[in-house]
């Protein structure tokens, strides 16, 4: 895996063999900016799929959702392990509902709601709660520099390069160059490449699904 600093002499070339070391910083900017973009956006891709445990307090029914979060993971049911071994796994209410949820004997149902997850019936004793989701890659502190750090840590630049570093030179080309025909080669990559990213998202989902079809299930236990 290249370097940040490889990284932006590549998207220097790819604006015209570029020395600048305003339009560099420029650059920079750009991809940052072009990275943290999707993190807020309806897609999500695979890779940045992860998982951790909520701890659940048994006084209130709520915990803290690790730092990094941005969106539960599709098709995955959160669970904790009951005292006889078993998985229970939690269904999604909005957080409205869930006060209708108080006369069930166990944790049964769940709600994320700005910072935090609550759950109901409250747990007897703290409740650790496994949650797969989708992390925030800038928030790991994975932050582009001009450096010799190795980027393979930064997730989007790992598994989407040419996407994010054509897009974001596509914007540097027309926005600060003036120069519209290479802004819309260089955003025609960058969508030829974000295409790529869509397709193998979907190729990986049909798989976890034909996998789960085969006994892998989250269904209640």
């Amino acid at each position: 895996m290249a370097t940040y600093a490889e990284i932006l002499d590549l998207g220097m070339s790819r604006l015209g063999k570029r020395s600048s070391t305003t339009l560099r910083a420029d650059l920079l900017l750009e991809l940052q900016s072009t990275v943290d973009e999707p993190n807020n956006g309806e897609f999500l891709p695979w890779f940045l799929e992860t998982s951790g445990v909520v701890s659940i307090s048994s006084s209130t029914g709520v915990g803290a959702l690790p730092s990094i979060f941005l969106r539960e993971a599709e098709d995955v049911k959160p669970y904790y392990t009951a005292d006889d071994g078993t998985r229970k796994y939690l269904h999604k209410r909005l957080y409205g509902e869930l006060l209708g949820a108080e006369d069930e004997t166990s944790p049964k149902y769940y709600s994320i709601y700005q910072s935090s997850m609550y759950v109901r019936a409250y747990p007897e004793s703290n409740l650790i709660v496994n949650l797969s989701y989708y992390s925030n890659d800038s928030a790991t502190g994975s932050i582009i520099t001009d450096s010799g750090t190795d980027a393979d840590g930064h997730l989007w630049l790992f598994h989407a390069k040419n996407w994010v570093l054509n897009q974001a030179c596509s914007m540097v080309a027309g926005e600060i160059l003036g120069n519209q025909k290479k802004a819309q080669s260089l955003m025609a990559r960058a969508m030829a490449t974000k295409a790529q990213v869509y397709k193998f998202h979907e190729a990986r989902i049909h798989q976890n699904q034909d996998y789960s079809m085969g006994g892998a299930t989250n269904s209640e236990s």
